[in-house]
């Protein structure tokens, strides 16, 4: 799946129970929340965390401040 969100909702009930994290500094985060939308409509399982003041591939990072270690 290149962009999820575009997927149909028939697509989306395939799908397993889903963890999406996004970041408020993403280039993806747009992509993201049209995934999260799917999911829903779609009544599949979802968890979502959308973290704030860090940026994509946060997660992969050293921690250099407060708000990327909630991250991790």
């Amino acid at each position: 799946m290149v962009f999820p969100g575009r997927m149909t909702i028939a697509q989306a009930k395939q799908l397993p129970p889903t963890i999406l994290i996004t970041a408020e500094y993403d280039i993806m985060r747009r992509d993201a929340y049209a995934f999260k939308e799917k999911l829903r409509e779609a009544g599949n399982l979802l968890d979502f965390a959308d973290y704030k003041e860090v940026g994509h591939d946060s997660h992969n990072k050293i921690p250099i401040g407060p708000l990327e270690r909630n991250v991790l």
